[in-house]
């Protein structure tokens, strides 16, 4: 199976990711009066997060913490929607934005890795049982390699006995 996304898939990403930005400062202007700026920060890099760990795609998540980042700093800190860099307190809300991006981005990368060795310890389950990482077969199901590029599922219908309970 392949993990590669569609073409234009980015962008439909980076457009959900806006539109994530703009929920995510609604959600902190509810939450948090005006002048609560590490509360509001700290809602919108939740919400970014979780935005990265469902996307999964880097440029996107990136791009999504920039806009976020610009938003917050025009909405969320100053209320007219003007950009006003203040130096390193701006600094430090681009670095926890981007900080949050990267920890979704992070679960998301480890979720994808254990999703693709699922299927591989689901077979050695219905094959056999596991004693400190060692496949132990059962008497009914010998352990067979499996041929490359087959599935577990279409292997077990064709070539496995029937499943007897223990």
């Amino acid at each position: 199976m392949s993990t590669r996304r569609p073409a234009g898939s980015t962008e439909l990403l980076v457009a959900a990711g806006f539109a994530t930005v703009v929920g995510g400062c609604l959600l902190a202007t509810a939450i948090f009066p005006p002048g609560h700026v590490l509360g509001r920060i700290l809602v919108l890099a939740v919400v970014l997060a979780v935005f990265a760990a469902w996307a999964g795609d880097l440029l996107a998540g990136l791009a999504t913490a920039v806009m976020g980042w610009l938003v917050a700093t025009g909405f969320l800190i100053g209320r007219e929607g003007e950009l006003r860099f203040t130096g390193m307190p701006d600094l430090a809300r681009l670095a926890v934005l981007v900080a949050a991006v990267a920890a979704g981005l992070g679960w998301a990368f480890v979720r994808n890795i254990l999703a693709k060795a699922e299927p591989v310890e689901a077979d050695h389950a219905q094959r056999g049982r596991v004693v400190a990482g060692t496949v132990i077969s059962r008497d009914d199901a010998p352990m067979r390699p499996r041929p490359h590029g087959s599935s577990p599922t279409s292997r077990r219908a064709l070539n496995a006995p029937p499943r007897h309970r223990v």
